[in-house]
Order: structure tokens, then sequence, then C-alpha cells
């Protein structure tokens, strides 16, 4: 760069655009690693010195404007900063139509990778029905790309369709929300077979996006209509995601909150035998975790299996740190309210004498 700044000196119009390409390289490199103010001065003096070029040779540069553009929009979109980004992708979207026109197919992955922006920025905006438009538009684009060009484009199209996904499921239109994370999921999956690790982050944020859409349905939409319309769905998918859970902790995370909330509703519904199983897994994913040794414990008491219950307990009460007084509390006031509702056997005496010990 220095060397490009000084050789600029002795004849600008040779090595501006030159300095030019070289911040915007700059500018991505500080990007994905995450520094902000630097990819920001980078992509700002690029955008100044392109401008300036396109006024001198609009058909050079103007090429080079849009990706400048539509680079400095992923930044700030990045940054959640989508009300200066907006501007800059539709900006970079009316160059890139306009040059498609002359040259349809090699402008074609742009325009879609931009709609992919916008997109994304309309719906942190909360502009929805633009956020449709683009979300349809850029996936339209990459599946029509991916059926001339067979796998080269399936990344594109898993990450089009997810953010297709998240589009519905913001706006509670479950069943179209979960048909394209289904369809994304699936298709990244493939991808991450077919070449290990190269797609893990895509596949986890689209496991974490389908778990957080299972728990938003069970707490929106409650856990009988669970049952009834979605529970099928999520069982076809849950080995796939308690696989993904026991590598990734983001997605692990948010599975743990889902059978937290799931299995403390089988408990209470009376569906003991389905809240053991949920709460077995929970401990797989997080042992010692009071809330499903609390829900195990009880959900084999009620089975009557009164010595395996025993032992959950006797771990319960054994688990140290501030926590442990509260949830041999929160226990003891679950077999009160179960007794209240009628719920009850020989045993129960037994585990709040163990319980208060």
């Amino acid at each position: 760069m220095e060397i490009k700044r000084r050789l600029s000196k002795q004849d600008l119009n040779k090595y501006e655009s030159k300095i030019s390409e070289t911040l915007n390289d700059l500018g991505s490199l500080y990007r994905v690693t995450g520094q902000f103010n630097q990819s920001l001065d980078c992509y700002t003096e690029a955008l100044e010195i392109i401008r300036k070029l396109v006024k001198i040779n609009a058909t050079a540069y103007e090429p080079f404007l849009a990706t400048t553009l539509s680079n400095l929009a992923n930044l700030y979109s990045q940054h959640d900063l989508d009300i200066d980004a907006e501007p800059l992708y539709l900006e970079a979207l009316e160059i890139k139509e306009r040059l498609a026109k002359a040259n349809p197919k090699e402008y074609e992955t742009e325009i879609a990778m931009t709609q992919q922006g916008l997109c994304v920025c309309y719906r942190k905006l909360r502009k929805y029905e633009k956020t449709e438009e683009s979300c349809h538009k850029a996936l339209t684009i990459f599946k029509n790309l991916s059926i001339r060009n067979p796998g080269v484009f399936d990344s594109q199209v898993a990450m089009a369709s997810y953010n297709y996904g998240i589009y519905y499921i913001e706006i509670n239109d479950f069943v179209k929300g979960e048909s394209f994370l289904d369809e994304s999921f699936k298709l990244c999956k493939q991808l991450n077979d077919k070449f290990p690790h190269f797609f893990n982050n895509n596949l986890s944020l689209i496991s974490e996006a389908i778990v957080k859409l299972y728990e938003k349905i069970l707490i929106l939409e409650g856990f009988d209509n669970f049952l009834k319309h979605w529970k099928f769905n999520f069982d076809s998918i849950e080995n796939l995601l308690f696989d993904q859970a026991k590598t990734d902790s983001f997605v692990s995370k948010n599975l743990i909150d889902f059978y937290r909330e799931l299995s403390n509703d089988f408990l209470f519904t009376s569906k003991f035998k389905e809240a053991e199983l949920i709460a077995k897994k929970g401990l797989v994913l997080k042992p010692d975790y009071c809330p499903f040794q609390t829900i195990l414990g009880h959900s084999l008491l009620f089975q009557n299996k009164y010595y395996e219950s025993v032992i959950i307990y006797q771990q319960l009460k054994q688990n140290k740190g501030k926590h442990n007084k509260i949830c041999i509390k929160i226990c003891l006031q679950d077999l009160d309210e179960f007794e209240r509702n009628g719920i009850t056997n020989k045993y129960v005496i037994k585990i709040r004498s163990l319980l208060k010990e």
C-alpha cells in the first residue's frame, strides 16, 4: 500500500485504481477479523477514490464501484448498522441490474448476493414486505444458477433458504419458516458430510434457528398444539440436532433450553415416560443440571421407579454451589403441587424425607 501511494504521487491516474483495490482487500481482511474501524476506514477511502474514477470512465469503473458499495454495506449490516447499509445495497443493486442488461450471466450471482444482503437488512429494519421480496428474488436466482451449475451454488441456496425461513419465523408464519429451514438444514448437512467441517458454521447457524423455532412454537402455541401439529416434525430431525449439539456449544445451549421447557411440560401433564426420556437427553448435554435432575427424579418417582428416582435425588443433593438449596426447595414444592392435583404414590413421603435430610 505504501509503495502504491508513493508511486501515485508520480502518476495519480495510473495508480489510484490500484490503491482502491488494495484498500478494498484490506477492508475485507479487517472485516473478517472483526476490526470494524480499520475496515470502515479502508472501504470509505476506496469508495471515495472509485467515485472519482467513475466520473472519468464509468464503463471501466462502475463494476468496481458496485463491489465497493456492497462491501461497505456488508460491513454495516454485520454490525447492525442497517440504516446505513440499506442505501449502499440499493445503489449497488441499481448498478448491477443496469450492467446486467448488457451481460445478464456475468452479474446474476452479484445481483443475488445483493438481494441476499437486502433480505437480511430489511428484516432487521422490520420492513417485512421488502424483506419477502428480496428473499424471494435471492433464492430464485440461486436455485436457477444451481440447476444450470449442479453442486456449485448449493451453499448459497442453503443460506438463502435459511434467511427466508428466519423471515417467516419472525412474522410467526411457522409452517413456511419450518419448511425453508428444513430445506436449508438438509442441503447444508449434505454439503458438510461431503466436505467435513467446511460448512460447520452454516450448519450451526441453521441448527440453532431450528431449535429456536420449535421453542418459540412451544411457548406461543402451547404444549398441546405442539404435540398435535409439530412434534412429529421435530422428532424427524431431533437426532441430527442432538448430534450437532454434542460438539456445538451454540446449538447445545438452545437445545438445552428447549429440552427444559419440553420435559417440564411433559412432567406437569403427567406424561412421565416422555419427561424421563427428554430429561435424560438434557443431562447428556449438561450433566448435573438441576432442572433436568429434578424432572428426571419426579418422572421416575411417578412411574413407581422408586430406586432409580432415589439415585437421581441423591445426585441432586450432592450438587455443589449456591443453587443447591434452591433446587431442593423447588423439588419439594413440585411434590406439593402434584399432591394438590391428586398425583402421588406410596414413595412420595420417603422422597420428602430424603430431600429434607
